[in-house]
């Protein structure tokens, strides 16, 4: 067992369960996000990592007159990814390689009612495909399904994912 700090990056090409990092109406007519994120890991050699993080999430939110404004959300979450082991290999004894599946759970601490933790919860699966780019850092790209509770307004976003991540392990 290896505990691990990381640094992720993120680029979700698609994620339907995303609600607008704002109190709507009014709707963006788009938006687009990047996440950064940190933490601790643990890594086992029987193909599981667990994960702790605090994620930043960057948005650009388009309007219907053509302007633009930036903002932001921070979330902790929680995950849990395995490593099919007659598929995949650890690299380096720092991260895994290979096809995973991987359950998350998080919630938001400040963002869409500014600082209200709890206000906002989600929970996630996806599977993918992790590769080494270099000796500290990974790439992986993942399909999946996530589900977003807003307690404040009981409204429920759920939809599918497709995501890109670097992680600097």
């Amino acid at each position: 067992m290896i505990l691990a700090p990381f640094i992720s990056l993120a680029i979700p090409f698609l994620d339907i369960a995303d609600p607008p990092p704002i109190q709507v109406p009014p709707m963006p007519a788009g938006a687009s996000r990047v996440e950064l994120s940190t933490g601790l890991g643990v890594v086992t050699d029987m193909g599981w990592e667990t994960d702790l993080a605090l994620v930043g999430g960057g948005y650009l939110l388009g309007w219907p007159d053509g302007s633009v404004e930036p903002r932001g959300t921070m979330w902790t979450r929680l995950s849990c990814t395995h490593y099919t082991l007659d598929d995949s290999e650890m690299m380096h004894d720092r991260f895994w390689i290979g096809p995973f599946v991987r359950g998350e759970i998080g919630t938001e601490l400040w963002g869409r009612y500014d600082f209200s933790p709890g206000s906002l919860a989600r929970v996630g699966t996806d599977f993918g495909y992790r590769f080494e780019t270099t000796t500290l850092v990974s790439g992986a790209i993942s399909l999946g399904y996530g589900v977003i509770r807003d307690f404040r307004d009981t409204k429920t976003h759920h939809g599918l994912k497709l995501q890109l991540d670097l992680m600097f392990r």
